[in-house]
């Protein structure tokens, strides 16, 4: 993005070189700059928060799969428990 704007800067500058003081044409490649600036400024924020969501996204399907992972754990050791404790196999059990 920063070379698309340093190139638009560029043509900019050597427009009103070229315009030699015409102020029509200085003023309406000025204004054009401003529009293209404050358009670049826009679509480079929309992207930065469009990247910080998906990076919080992202950190919260990590932490929702570690947290399934944990769930099944613990339910597969309590059937297990509940499987042995069917079987008499539970500890202390006469």
């Amino acid at each position: 993005m920063d070379a698309q704007k340093n190139l638009v800067d560029t043509v900019v500058e050597n427009t009103k070189k070229i315009a030699n003081g015409n102020s029509f044409v200085k003023e309406t490649v000025e204004k054009g700059n401003e529009w293209y600036s404050n358009w670049m400024n826009n679509q480079k924020s929309a992207f930065e928060k469009t990247t910080e969501k998906a990076k919080e996204t992202s950190e919260q399907a990590k932490a929702g799969a570690g947290q399934m992972q944990d769930f099944f754990q613990q339910l597969d050791e309590f059937s297990n428990e509940l499987e042995q404790t069917a079987l008499g196999n539970e500890p202390g059990y006469a």
